[in-house]
């Protein structure tokens, strides 16, 4: 009785085995509730189960509870109104009825009699030295045991439950349970279940407060419970995706976590992933890290060294270290590291475990210094296959483990291991913890800061202060965000996204979201009424929102197509549209409530796009290809010019500011503006070519704003600084854009030295005549004839070899051909200088003669001139005397020293006299180094002699030596809002004579002195190789050129605080994002909240705020934040509470923005009519019927198309069926259209044709398209399989050959097995163009199509196959068996109680009719009189009849008041109640408890996580009719939810 050594007994023959009772011959009866049947077994094992009594003849209700006394067995039945209990001796026979009168559904059944109840003696009642829980085990045997759900553990003695100081915390993932196991108690003593949730993974232990943390990744959540069980709460819910790993600081209340997960624009999902932190209170909440990536997994912290560590999967998988803050990541180890999970600190080593979960490779254990040196394996055969956590205390390693379902500790020093516990499903999160814990007063540099999240630093860091989420941005002022005066609104598909321009926060948020199909591509804005519309070519409608507001949209009007432009006449309050479906331009007053002012003012165009109103006139493009142009008309006369008719390829955008049209053509890019009547043309060359496919348009001053597809972003450029700055990116496919309010300004204190240029939200900088801007782009500095080189498609003629195109620093936007550096000329002709004279860089000017006392030494074609001997050049650039460092050498016999400076360098040549040579192995040339020291193989010292016959001689020229070369690395820093450098050297080289000898760079990479732009291979480093002299006396000079940008990047916009009012418990919020610019390459902008997040509400009739993040890195690591607050109110009506379905639980619970059961189907049965999410919206659930579960079920066939295509070839095609008869030969010679005995497709299976692939937009039909349709066929049975188990096998083995069947078409496909040869030409198949459709089932009679499958129509319905709908049978009907087409009529004079009846018993018989009241006769006291007897009789008649008449229509009355109120929406019984087949897929389920919980509502086989996710499904919505019932395949008794609210019919 203790729990051990489990036995199964009975696995055979039963259903659903509800209650037991055993005798006390050991005989163990029990109940099938299902089979309706008690049976018999002999816990002995002498004889095999044996069946006492068939009760299936009693009832067709459930049956569940059983007891017993003496000989006799008693046992309840459910009813439909009330239920009963009867008894059957053990021996068998015919049941009694003993009442009938209890609930509709009686469990449990129990039988007192203390008479039979005494006098039992076991091993506890012998002996009982148990302090708590004693378990008898025999006659004479106990065990002790300890409660569970409490921290209390058997101690060592075996029988005293007392509280661990030292235990071990873990999470059984697949129970959802968190357990705590002792390790300094009983060997014998079992871990204890402190928590229960769905899915445990990470877990950590606060000492101080006694409380276990933990995540939960199906309900997406972090939770706590104290260590006792008691006080389990949510503690984080908003925000949470996967949360692996968390871990705890104790010392200053902090709580760091993982946190990681998807988010879906239209089909693509995009994966985010961070690391925050939250005090343990719930306040400041921060967000550390969120670039770089992918999937974190575990944490923890060295808070003593201030450092934090944390493993990541994926892309990039590793090892890293960060500040406490998440900032200077350092890799510990990112070599040979796969699938890093575990992770464990000493004070002097990290610990790590690699399952290597993705290769063949084993899984293993290492560690290395807390810096990553000294990397080492584990080499103790520790047991390990797919370890997940792990944690290191006192010498000891405890790791859990996946595939060996156990938890283990293993000696660091011994390798003696050993299982602490087994049978652990899914084991997660492992944490060793000691009661006790550690300090909990911090005593260090955060101990006396006030500031709101204090991290402490390390050795190369001070403790740092930083901001919470919730405490608005950090800046020079309050901090605080404002509502924008001047904005501008971008349109992004599903979102109109606002970025405010009068402060450096310009990040983007959507003021309207529209829903996933939306397409909004027009907008405009009435800022007189604070109206933002927007069309939505999706729908062919214009609709409209208070801006501030825009949660409350409206049909404005819905009777357009494609919607491509839009303007506003304030003036006259009228907007102006262009449809391009309709080729039509369209007006419409903003006043107009019924369309009554809708005017059709152009129609016949051709492809109209953009629209702009202005002084009477509506101008407009066209991008007609061939023909694109920009048009104006005047509104009143019609009058129509062509403004721009030449030049364009597709204009898109069109602006009007200063009497100057501007247009946008997005083909090539180019930015095109006139006068209003198209004179003075003029493009604007420095944009040309810079970005793709530009659309939207505003134009304010000399400031431009527009958007690139392509690109993704919104730009800004000012036409007189030349500058262009990113605005906003991160989008989908910008188009229209639209600029309120003011463009920044010019105030008196602005930073510029010279000119002041205002531009939408702040100013540039301008310089005068012959002057640029510095480095700050704030500073003018003089420059002359100074030229940056270029793209050479900027210069109009092709430069000389000897040239570049640049452009004028002094002068932006001129392009020119100019010389380089060493020759001159006009750029399309260049020559080198002349001996003797220099250019240094690129300029218009002619080469200069040498300064005094310098030369080229002979050469031409030089950049600079060289100081002559004894000269050295001085800091102004002149050649000047110089006086030698080194101590003067003594001259040697024979022979003389030749002294001097060569530029900067001084030597000593030795020259022997005649006849004389210098001594073997010393050398000629001696140069001064710039420690003082002579450099030379030795002293010159002696001339050796005589040397004849020669009686006059020439030096040897020497060995050639660099005099000078860089050592070490040249690092050039770009300037603040550039990515180019100068670069420069000195270098020089000398013969052996110290005369100086040209040297060149070898190689392309680099030239010097010249310019380096910033990129990673300038960031690593350019290897620079110098060579002078030339056959074997050839010499080196070596160095590395960086190029380092120091200067982070600069956050340009950031949203705006905004206040949202919802009712549901969790809202979607939209802004405009953030934008920022970087001089070199911006890398990221990352908001940890993205727009459109849902944000959940955990406050009621309240206001709580969420603040969002920004943080904007460059590819230098320069990084700069900003952040925002979201302020939300929050209303919540609450729902009827859901009973469970046959077959199926609900978990329930409050989601980010709504509370919503997720129905799970148990087996293999799916939601009826796929609808598995129910949620609670305004009081009400939606969908409207009750959750109900239906078995799957084979059709006598599945299939599907296959496409793929063959691009652009239908024209060179001559005779298409002998492609097709070629293709049809390949497919057949690859097998496919075979699958083991039967044909899966056939040569009418194949549908050739040449049209337009749907992937590409507005392109020649020229694709050949190929759909090849397989057919899969039921082979085995040609009507319904009863038996459910070989039925959903057969619809398993029909699916799984259809999905091998398509991959292999795939393969083929993409491998170019497909590729044909037509008359001598190959044709290949695109290797991308393979898709596959749903797939069709065709059922059998009475069955719903699904695309899993075919559903029989339960009882209580009718197939309707014109709508493939299982429909309600309606009022006054009823089917009692499944797959009917038809219901059956109750009986003349019978009624239902609404609809979706299945049994012939809910034909009720109505109530009798009610009688005439009597008649009260006033008896006239003055009864002789014959006369007034006469009259009373008249008066009886008549009353009677007037009774009769009531009593009818009281009866129809009652009658009718008895069916209202529950079906009411049946519109009088004239349309059908449908079945709800709302498709709203399987999903992550978002629920929290259940509010019934009990065992027949588990959650079983449900795991829903990181490892085991249900796929949400993406389709329609549709809301049913309120239906209060819904009935499943089997009768409603064998619903057994435990709940007393209902009965199996629902109650009506």
């Amino acid at each position: 009785m203790d729990g051990e050594n489990p036995q199964s007994l009975v696995n055979t023959d039963l259903y659903w085995p509800n209650e037991i009772v055993i005798d006390s011959q050991g005989a163990l009866y029990w109940i099938d509730g299902y089979y309706r049947k008690i049976h018999k077994l002999l816990t002995s094992g002498s004889q095999p189960a044996s069946q006492v009594v068939d009760l299936s003849s009693l009832s067709t209700d459930a049956m569940f509870g059983l007891s017993l006394h003496g000989s006799t067995l008693y046992f309840t039945v459910w009813g439909d109104v009330a239920g009963s209990v009867y008894s059957v001796p053990t021996s068998g026979g015919t049941p009694s009825l003993l009442a009938d009168d209890f609930s509709d559904k009686p469990f449990g059944l129990a039988i007192s009699d203390p008479a039979v109840q005494s006098g039992t003696n076991n091993g506890c009642t012998v002996s009982n030295p148990c302090s708590h829980l004693c378990l008898p085990t025999g006659p004479t045997d106990r065990s002790c045991a300890c409660p569970s759900y409490d921290d209390m553990t058997l101690s060592s003695d075996g029988v005293t439950c007392t509280f661990a100081d030292e235990f071990l915390l873990y999470c059984a993932g697949g129970d959802g349970q968190i357990h705590m196991l002792a390790l300094d108690g009983h060997e014998s003593g079992r871990s204890i279940v402190v928590d229960q949730t769905a899915r445990c993974v990470a877990l950590d232990y606060d000492a101080p407060s006694g409380m276990i943390y933990y995540s939960d990744v199906a309900f997406r959540e972090i939770r706590r419970v104290d260590l006792n069980g008691e006080n389990s709460e949510t503690f984080l819910l908003k925000g949470i995706g996967i949360v692996d790993g968390l871990a705890i600081d104790q010392l200053h209340r902090r709580l760091y976590f993982t946190n990681w997960n998807f988010v879906y624009a239209t089909n693509t999902g995009e994966e985010w992933a961070r690391i925050e932190m939250i005090n343990l209170d719930g306040s400041n909440r921060r967000r550390i890290i969120e670039s770089g990536l992918y999937r974190p997994r575990a944490i923890n912290l060295d808070v003593q060294n201030g450092y934090m560590y944390y493993t990541d999967w994926n892309v990039h998988p590793g090892i890293f270290r960060t500040d406490l803050d998440g900032q200077n990541r350092l890799v510990i180890q990112s070599q040979n590291i796969e699938n890093p999970n575990g992770l464990a600190l000493t004070p002097s080593s990290i610990y790590w475990i690699d399952s290597h979960y993705n290769s063949d490779l084993d899984a293993v254990m290492e560690y290395s210094d807390l810096d990553g040196n000294n990397r080492q394996e584990v080499t103790y055969n520790f047991p390990m296959k797919v370890p997940f956590d792990m944690d290191i205390a006192n010498g000891k390693v405890y790791w859990s483990d996946w595939n060996e379902t156990a938890i283990f500790e293993g000696d660091l020093t011994t390798g003696n291991h050993r299982k602490l516990v087994g049978g652990v499903i899914d084991a997660m999160g492992i944490k060793y913890a000691t009661r006790s814990g550690g300090p909990t007063e911090p005593v260090d540099d955060c101990t006396a800061s006030s500031c709101p999240i204090c991290v402490v630093g390390n050795a190369e860091e001070n403790a740092k202060c930083v901001c919470p989420d919730k405490g608005g941005k950090v800046s020079g002022d309050n901090g605080q965000c404002t509502e924008p005066s001047s904005f501008l609104l971008v349109a992004d598909v599903m979102d109109i996204r606002m970025v405010g321009l009068e402060s450096s926060d310009r990040y983007g948020y959507a003021v309207v979201q529209a829903y996933e199909d939306d397409n909004i591509v027009a907008i405009a804005y009435d800022s007189t009424n604070r109206k933002l519309y927007w069309s939505n070519v999706h729908d062919g409608t214009i609709r409209r929102a208070d801006f501030f507001n825009s949660e409350d949209h409206e049909d404005f009007y819905n009777g357009a197509y494609v919607i491509d432009g839009m303007d506003i006449d304030e003036a006259n309050q009228m907007i102006y549209w262009t449809d391009y479906e309709l080729k039509t331009i369209e007006r419409m007053s903003l006043s107009d409530v019924d369309g009554s002012t809708h005017e059709v003012l152009k129609t016949n165009l051709t492809s109209p796009r953009a629209i702009v109103v202005h002084n009477g006139y509506v101008y407009w493009t066209d991008w007609t290809p061939g023909d694109a142009k920009v048009v104006r008309m005047n509104i009143n006369t019609k009058v129509e010019e062509e403004i721009i008719q030449s030049g364009l390829q597709t204009p898109n955008g069109l602006a009007i500011s200063n009497n100057t049209l501007y247009v946008i053509d997005g083909d090539g890019f180019k930015v095109i503006r006139t006068s209003l009547d198209g004179s003075n043309e003029e493009t604007l060359s420095f944009l040309t070519g810079r970005f793709n496919h530009g659309y939207g348009l505003q134009v304010v001053g000399n400031s431009l704003l527009f958007t690139s597809w392509d690109d993704n972003a919104v730009y800004l450029a000012n036409t007189q600084s030349k500058r262009v700055e990113k605005i906003l990116d991160g989008l989908i496919r910008p188009t229209e854009i639209i600029l309120i309010g003011g463009t920044g300004g010019c105030s008196p204190d602005n930073e510029c030295s010279d000119l002041c240029e205002e531009v939408p939200g702040g100013y540039h900088c301008l310089c005068n005549s012959s002057k640029k801007l510095d480095e700050d782009m704030k500073t003018c500095i003089t420059c002359s004839d100074t030229w940056l080189v270029t793209s050479p498609s900027l210069c109009r003629s092709q430069c000389h070899v000897n040239a570049d195109c640049t452009e004028d620093v002094c002068n932006p936007d001129q392009y020119r051909c100019v010389c380089k550096g060493g020759y001159q000329g006009d750029g399309s002709s260049c020559t080198e200088c002349p001996v003797n004279t220099f250019k240094e860089t690129h300029s218009t000017a002619n080469c200069q003669n040498c300064q005094a006392h310098s030369s080229t030494k002979g050469y031409t074609g030089r950049t600079q001139c060289t100081c002559d001997d004894t000269y050295i050049r001085d800091s102004d650039g002149t050649c000047v005397l110089g006086e030698p460092l080194c101590a003067d050498l003594t001259k040697p016999n024979h022979g003389d020293l030749l002294c001097g400076y060569e530029n900067t360098v001084y030597k000593c040549v030795l020259q022997c006299d005649v006849g004389y040579m210098p001594a073997p192995s010393q050398g000629t040339q001696f140069i001064c180094q710039s420690n003082g020291q002579w450099h030379g193989t030795t002293s010159p010292d002696s001339c050796v002699g005589p040397r004849s016959p020669i009686t006059t001689t020439t030096p040897s020229p020497g060995r050639p030596v660099f005099t000078q070369c860089p050592d070490g690395d040249l690092t050039f820093n770009v300037p603040p809002d550039g990515d180019t450098v100068d670069i420069d050297a000195d270098i020089r080289a000398e013969d052996g004579n110290g005369n100086v000898i040209p040297h060149e760079i070898v190689g392309d990479n680099v030239q010097i002195p010249g310019t380096l732009q910033f990129s990673d291979q300038t960031k690593a480093g350019i290897h620079v190789r110098v060579k002078a002299g030339d056959g074997e006396d050839v010499v080196w000079c070596e160095f590395l050129v960086k190029v380092r940008d120091p200067h982070p990047p600069t956050i340009t916009y950031c949203p705006p605080e905004q206040t949202v009012t919802t009712s549901q418990t969790k809202v979607r919020v939209y802004w405009d994002e953030p934008r920022a610019t970087d001089n070199t390459e911006l890398d990221s902008i990352i908001t940890d909240r993205e727009s459109g997040s849902e944000f959940i509400v955990t406050v009621t009739n309240g206001v709580e705020t969420h603040t969002v993040t920004v943080t904007a890195s460059d590819t230098s690591g320069g990084k700069a934040t900003c952040s925002f607050d979201i302020k939300i109110t929050h209303n919540q009506e609450e729902c009827s509470t859901l009973s469970a379905p046959d077959y199926g639980a609900l978990t329930c619970g409050p989601t980010d923005t709504v509370y919503q059961c997720a129905l799970h189907c148990r087996g293999r049965r799916v939601p009826t009519g796929e609808v598995d999410l129910f949620q609670c919206i305004d009081g009400s659930w939606n969908p409207d019927s009750q959750p109900s579960c239906s078995r799957l079920a084979p059709g006598s066939d599945i299939s599907a198309f296959a496409r793929f295509m063959y691009e652009d070839i239908c024209d060179v095609l001559g005779d298409l069926q002998e492609f097709i008869d070629n293709l049809q030969a390949r497919i057949m010679d690859h097998g496919l259209c075979r699958l083991r005995n039967s044909q899966v497709c056939t040569a009418d299976s194949f549908n050739v044709r040449c049209g337009k692939n749907g992937r590409r937009k507005r392109q020649a039909e020229n694709d050949l398209i190929v759909e090849l349709e397989i057919k899969i066929s039921n082979d085995v049975n040609d009507s319904p399989i009863e038996d459910e188990e070989e039925s959903f096998d057969l619809l398993e083995t029909m699916q799984r050959d259809m999905n091998n069947t398509m991959d292999t078409i795939e393969y083929l496909v993409k491998n170019g097995s497909l590729d044909l040869e037509i008359n001598g030409e190959v044709i290949q198949s695109d290797p991308n163009s393979f898709d596959v459709t749903e797939p069709v089932w065709t059922c059998f009679e009475g069955h719903m199509t699904t695309t899993d499958g075919c559903v029989p129509c339960p009882a209580g319905s009718y197939y309707d196959q014109s709508m493939n709908e299982c429909i309600f049978c309606p009022e006054n009907e009823y089917q009692t068996e499944e797959a009917q087409l038809e219901c059956d009529r109750c009986e003349d004079g019978t009624f239902t109680e609404g609809i979706g009846n299945y049994r012939e018993s809910h034909c009720l018989t109505p109530p009798p009719e009610t009688g005439a009241f009597p008649l009260v006769i006033v008896i006239v006291v003055v009864a002789v009189v014959v006369v007034l007897l006469l009259i009373i009789i008249v008066v009886v008649v008549v009353m009677v009849k007037r009774n009769k008449k009531e009593a009818k229509s009281k009866k129809d009355t009652e009658y009718a008041r008895n069916n209202e109120g529950f079906y009411d929406e049946i519109d009088d019984g004239k349309k059908p109640k449908r079945l709800n087949t709302v498709k709203v897929g399987k999903a992550m389920y978002d629920g929290g408890e259940c509010e019934n919980p009990n065992d027949y509502t588990s959650l079983e086989d449900v795991k829903i996580s990181e490892y085991e996710t249900l796929k949400r499904k993406d389709d329609n919505v549709a809301r049913s009719e309120d239906i209060e019932f819904k009935h499943n395949d089997l009768a409603a008794a064998n619903t057994f939810t435990g709940s007393t609210n209902g009965t199996a019919e629902e109650k009506v």
